[in-house]
């Protein structure tokens, strides 16, 4: 096999630039994200293997009190500056999360509240989408329908921390007429990338459905009390080009030898 390109290690490079390890000997990593790719195509599906690599790398090289800041500041550097640190909480702490102002806390997947995910077949790039936002909202005109997406994602936010499935369902509806509403207004394609037409299957099967992400492709996921339901939709979803991931809450977070780091 050829040798990768040079850019390949770069997130390597963040996470060993903000460790300095002080080594004696010689070490050899084997990085393995394939997981993190479609495995026909090897396309990455969005599901934040570089996050998740990211934390791995800092929990080897790094105290544990430092692992989490120390992950976030070599993701950012490795994304030029962007990223929430959501992706970052998630791989290290695992679990439901609630993510505000660069802080989670742990919360209860509400009971009988069914997830699946979807992979579209199209990669997109987040700091790209960043980047654009970022110019689009120093308009104020486009600054109104940010802020009612901050309110609808307060209201989101605070139904998944009652964990109650049908509270859950019925505040995605409001959630997703505000992030339609926002993507309009920003021009950003978020229901690009066959989300559109998802949402529209959604509707007719009693689930709801929303982009991930930056959205534009990559991941959506799908939402439901009626396991049966989701299934059907799942089946419904093929012809549109979208894959049901087997992809399911992992509660560790990051591990090492099998224990929680």
């Amino acid at each position: 096999d050829p040798a990768p390109a040079a850019s390949a290690f770069r997130l390597f490079e963040c996470v060993w630039q903000e460790a300095s390890p002080e080594v004696a000997s010689g070490l050899r990593f084997t990085l393995d994200t394939r997981d993190f790719a479609d495995p026909s195509s090897g396309r990455k599906l969005g599901l934040g293997s570089s996050a998740a690599l990211a934390v791995a790398l800092s929990a080897l090289l790094q105290p544990r009190d430092r692992l989490e800041k120390a992950a976030l500041a070599a993701h950012r550097r490795f994304q030029d500056g962007s990223g929430s640190g959501v992706d970052i909480a998630v791989a290290a702490h695992g679990g439901l999360l609630g993510f505000r102002n660069g802080h989670s806390e742990n919360r209860v997947w509400p009971a009988g509240l069914c997830l699946q995910l979807f992979w579209s077949g199209t990669p997109v790039s987040t700091p790209g989408k960043i980047r654009q936002l970022e110019q689009q909202l120093s308009n104020p005109a486009r600054q109104p329908s940010l802020a009612a997406l901050c309110s609808a994602s307060a209201e989101l936010a605070a139904s998944w921390e009652a964990a109650e499935a049908t509270g859950v369902l019925a505040q995605y509806l409001s959630y997703n007429a505000a992030l339609r509403a926002f993507d309009r207004d920003q021009a950003l394609g978020i229901y690009h990338g066959g989300h559109e037409d998802m949402h529209a299957l959604a509707s007719r099967h009693d689930v709801v459905y929303k982009p991930c992400g930056a959205g534009g492709g990559d991941i959506g996921a799908a939402l439901a009390i009626d396991a049966g339901a989701l299934a059907r939709f799942a089946r419904a979803a093929r012809p549109l080009g979208f894959a049901a991931l087997d992809a399911r809450l992992d509660c560790a977070g990051c591990t090492a030898n099998g224990r929680q780091v």
